[in-house]
């Protein structure tokens, strides 16, 4: 199954490399936004994520922190990274252009910024301490250090930054915990 999808995924590239880019924005996303909650449960006894709704929230916000937010500050440079990827399937700048339009970007920011501000609302509602809670804190804590940190330094540095001191540490502290 696992060769049937990469292969369906592989043929996605030279049938429509637009959607398959998305596709893997979303795929990271997801990706790295479950194992941020993981670590949340895990290791900062985030006790405010209580609900299966919560998680999956607090997945979205924390997986679009490296996947939307340079989108928002260094839209020049994201655009060249996935003109990179696609050009080679014969992708111009032009069928690019909505992704990084100033009110794309806008409405993208803005949505997002609610989303994690509602989903960190939702969490201190449900924190057993409140603000005292660690869990919370640790949450709140990070999100606000990663949106900080994804909007102020360029792209291609913060995600490899973010990949391997932030996202592979507690991959690998995920698998330890698993042995």
């Amino acid at each position: 199954l696992y060769g049937l999808l990469g292969g369906a995924y592989l043929a996605l590239w030279f049938l429509a490399p637009v959607p398959a880019f998305l596709l893997f924005i979303g795929i990271t996303w997801a990706h790295w936004g479950q194992g941020d909650v993981y670590a949340l449960l895990a290791l900062a006894d985030a006790d405010h994520l209580r609900t299966r709704g919560q998680r999956v929230a607090t997945a979205a916000v924390r997986g679009g922190l490296p996947m939307l937010v340079p989108l928002l500050s260094y839209p020049g440079q994201y655009r060249r990274v996935a003109r990179t990827l696609t050009g080679r399937f014969g992708v111009s700048a032009a069928d690019l252009a909505p992704l990084v339009r100033a009110e794309t970007r806008l409405a993208l920011g803005a949505g997002f910024a609610l989303l994690t501000l509602g989903t960190l609302a939702v969490g201190y509602a449900r924190a057993p301490d409140g603000v005292a809670d660690d869990g919370w804190r640790v949450d709140a804590g990070e999100t606000g250090l990663l949106w900080l940190f994804f909007l102020a330094v360029p792209p291609i540095l913060a995600v490899g930054v973010y990949f391997c001191l932030w996202h592979s540490v507690r991959h690998i502290a995920r698998l330890v915990l698993l042995d």
